[in-house]
């Protein structure tokens, strides 16, 4: 069995864990992982998804599965994930779909001029709402007969509308609060 590696461009990400691992609230007896979620836009990124129904093709049948009997598939339609009321999260619409991809091992994270980005950097450039490049590994998992997806690796494309609001983090204490600084103020 082999895994199938497929990337990407132009992703929307959502929940990025790619300093520290994080469990499921939904399924707390989940273990901690890396990882992030993927909005998959159905036209503009159709070669990327493409790639992955080739891959779980693929993956389908070296297993001896059909599709149709396979548990879970790499994606879902992105209007069925809901918040604990029922209603779909922003950015999760008919146009898209999720996917999430996980993995045990931290994700390298790359920054757009290639450089390796360090914890403090990567929790203040990818974020809920940023577009990225993808690598992940598509596998099956013969015990839950299911197609699980391993991120392999991140790199911040481009900016995007933050999820849930708010603007960029404040970087600087200076020029964020110059006018109520005084002279005795260490800044």
């Amino acid at each position: 069995m082999s895994d199938q590696i497929v990337k990407g461009r132009g992703i929307r990400v959502a929940f990025p864990h790619l300093v520290e691992k994080h469990a499921s609230k939904k399924h707390p007896n989940s273990k901690a992982k890396f990882g992030i979620q993927l909005l998959l836009h159905k036209k503009d990124n159709a070669e990327i998804i493409a790639r992955i129904d080739a891959a779980t093709d693929v993956l389908c049948a070296e297993m001896g599965w059909t599709k149709n009997t396979v548990k879970a598939l790499a994606y879902v339609e992105a209007d069925s994930v809901v918040n604990d009321a029922g209603e779909a999260l922003v950015g999760y619409d008919s146009k898209h779909l999720s996917l999430s991809a996980k993995s045990d091992n931290r994700p390298s994270v790359f920054g757009r001029d290639g450089g390796v980005l360090s914890s403090e950097e990567i929790t203040s450039t990818v974020y809920g709402g940023c577009y990225c490049m993808v690598s992940m590994a598509i596998y099956a998992a013969k015990a839950y007969r299911k197609i699980c997806v391993e991120l392999r690796a991140v790199v911040f494309d481009r900016e995007g509308e933050r999820f849930g609001g708010g603007g960029a983090p404040v970087s600087d204490a200076k020029s964020e609060f110059g006018n109520f600084l005084s002279d005795e103020d260490l800044f």
